[in-house]
């Protein structure tokens, strides 16, 4: 009888865990690693997923996103304002639900930075530059992968399904946009809430 329960216990708990598992790192249909290996200039950085969120608009689904960060630093008391100060390795895994036009994802992140920036925007005008010119494609498409990743000594590295598109060296910036994500004034509490589990 004993083992019986043993067994029914064990069942429970693997079922749960699997569950648990599944639902933390899928969202929108998209499922995200729970830890991640970044390398560059012959370095390498683990960084776990500290959570995932769903961006719509009205109602439709735009994106899918994971946020990581290196897995030696400590969430604290204000896991917001850690992953935004952090300067260690961290990422912002977006994939595309839908075709967008790049123009209007690059006009809401520009909105975006003017809501919820601490630095002055004149400070990083010519980064914002730089950052609208590594989307010059006309759309951005459903099950396109993007990825900013944030390197030390390096700067933000953007991506599009693996290609290198930019890298901006300026931690101001950097900051700026993961405030966008996790600032005192996010762009979307339930989003910042959620990306940080």
């Amino acid at each position: 009888m004993r083992a019986i329960l043993i067994l029914a216990a064990t069942l429970i708990l693997s079922t749960a865990c699997g569950v648990a598992l599944a639902d933390e790192y899928e969202e929108g249909g998209v499922v995200f690693e729970p830890s991640i290996t970044v390398q560059t200039e012959g370095s390498e950085y683990a960084l776990r997923c500290t959570g995932t969120a769903l961006r719509k608009k009205f109602f439709f689904k735009v994106y899918a996103a994971a946020a990581y960060l290196d897995e030696g630093t400590e969430a604290g008391v204000d896991p917001g304002a850690t992953y935004v100060s952090a300067d260690a390795p961290k990422r912002i895994h977006l994939q595309m639900l839908r075709d967008v036009e790049s123009e209007k994802i690059v006009s809401s992140i520009d909105e975006a930075f003017e809501k919820c920036a601490t630095t002055p925007l004149a400070e990083i005008e010519a980064e914002r530059a730089a950052f609208r010119g590594a989307f010059a494609m006309p759309e951005l498409l459903k099950g396109q992968d993007i990825r900013f990743t944030w390197i030390p000594g390096v700067g933000l590295q953007i991506t599009v399904d693996h290609e290198m598109l930019e890298t901006i060296p300026s931690p101001a910036f950097a900051k700026s946009f993961f405030e966008i994500y996790f600032g005192p004034e996010p762009v979307n509490d339930g989003m910042k809430k959620d990306l940080l589990e």
